[in-house]
């Protein structure tokens, strides 16, 4: 068995009263890692983690999983083993690029979907090759159970966050600005190398708030977040009364809640070109039954009955309304979903396929394992970075205050302007 570090970033940081959750996709791997007898040491990567203090001899693992590479670099730098970079986004959002590039010969990269456009990009952005990556397919640890139907429909997620691009819309100030603002979008929402995340949380947006718009009369559940669940408040009212504030994130209370319900879609994800998100085979796993967007992936995922798919708010509200109604057509859905994930869709399909890629096992032959503790590192203060810090902002305070001297007559001569702001620039570089 392996010594496993995964790090990962939690999209799960509304939760005052649990400040280590983290995504359900994240939960079920490592439980499923640690019940195949893995020692699993997982890292909350949120904050600043380039202070993150790490020490390899607390723990020296054989694999690292590095969702997007979300990693501290001091974990990098003091060990050697391959890292299995996990493409939970896109390459445009993996962090540490100029470490990916320079230690490229180490990563390998695992992709959900099937599509060639992610892996065609990553190597052009960070010298890979097409040889390092592979596909693990997707992977859930929800159970069908039979529940007491709660709801018609629900929706578990977030619908965007538009507060970049309204701050950059903001600032226009004539018909270039607005041009070049225009541009800008289309190149970053269109083109895989150039994809920015304010700018794909608009397109997400606009398609999330028009669909559960068009679905909230008809049963509709919407777990999230107020904070981002917020931007639909001057746009429908009827969605917001659909809102639920109570926090859903953890494995069993997803589980629970598609089992007690009818429909459960998955809405249009911007950066998400070929692939689903990890949300689909959670739901089905479920007794809920799926809708989604036509992806390419889908068929792949389900290849014993067809997923109903909309390409419209319109689309979507139909189909539901069909489905609502028609219990043979949904159970046939169902029932085809949860055979296609029992049999392709298990963590446990993901393990074999990294065995053939890294010299590594994951899987125990032992009849009975125990399963290992978790850790989940905390994020500590660095306190040398901050005495760094304080250094730096007493020494361009002096400098600041030195240049404003050198703009006095008398004094001019002898403080040489250039200088002090070489220093200035300086002294903010490191």
């Amino acid at each position: 068995m392996a010594k496993i570090l995964f790090s990962a970033r939690s999209n799960i940081i509304w939760d005052k009263d649990n400040p280590l959750a983290i995504d359900a996709f994240y939960e079920a791997f490592i439980q499923e890692l640690a019940k195949a007898g893995n020692e699993v040491l997982f890292v909350r990567a949120n904050g600043n983690i380039n202070d993150f203090i790490w020490n390899k001899k607390d723990f020296n693992p054989d694999i690292i999983i590095a969702a997007n590479n979300e990693i501290p670099l001091s974990i990098l730098r003091q060990t050697t083993c391959p890292v299995i970079l996990w493409n939970s986004d896109s390459p445009a959002y993996y962090l540490h690029p100029d470490y990916i590039r320079e230690n490229v010969e180490r990563y390998f990269f695992a992709n959900h979907g099937w599509g060639g456009s992610f892996v065609k990009a990553c190597c052009q952005m960070y010298g890979c090759k097409e040889e390092q990556h592979f596909s693990v397919g997707y992977a859930t640890s929800v159970k069908a159970e039979k529940k007491t139907i709660k709801q018609n429909i629900v929706f578990m997620g977030t619908i965007g966050w538009c507060t970049g691009a309204i701050q950059d819309f903001q600032k226009i100030k004539s018909q270039e600005e607005y041009n070049d603002f225009i541009s800008n979008f289309t190149i970053k929402t269109q083109n895989v190398k150039e994809f920015e995340a304010k700018y794909l949380y608009v397109v997400t947006s606009n398609q999330r708030i028009k669909t559960l718009d068009a679905l909230s009369d008809l049963g509709l559940n919407c777990y999230g977040w107020a904070a981002n669940f917020s931007f639909a408040l001057p746009y429908s009212i009827d969605l917001i009364k659909c809102f639920n504030p109570t926090p859903m994130y953890k494995l069993q209370d997803i589980q629970d809640e598609f089992n007690a319900s009818l429909i459960a879609p998955t809405l249009p994800n911007a950066q998400a070109i070929t692939g689903c998100s990890w949300r689909v085979a959670d739901v089905m796993a479920s007794n809920a039954c799926l809708i989604s967007p036509p992806k390419p992936d889908l068929q792949k995922i389900s290849p014993y009955v067809k997923i109903p798919t909309f390409e419209s708010p319109a689309e979507a509200r139909e189909l539901c309304q069909r489905l609502l109604k028609d219990d043979v057509w949904r159970s046939d859905v169902v029932a085809g979903c949860q055979k296609a994930i029992d049999e392709n869709c298990r963590f446990i399909n993901i393990f074999h396929t990294i065995e053939k890629i890294l010299p590594v096992s994951l899987i125990s032959n032992s009849v009975s394992v125990k399963e290992p503790t978790f850790i989940v590192l905390r994020e500590k203060k660095n306190k040398s970075g901050e005495k760094r810090r304080f250094k730096r902002k007493v020494k361009l305070i002096f400098y600041a205050f030195l240049f404003l001297l050198s703009l006095l007559p008398l004094v001019g001569s002898f403080l040489k302007k250039k200088r002090i702001l070489k220093k200035i620039n300086k002294t903010i570089k490191k």
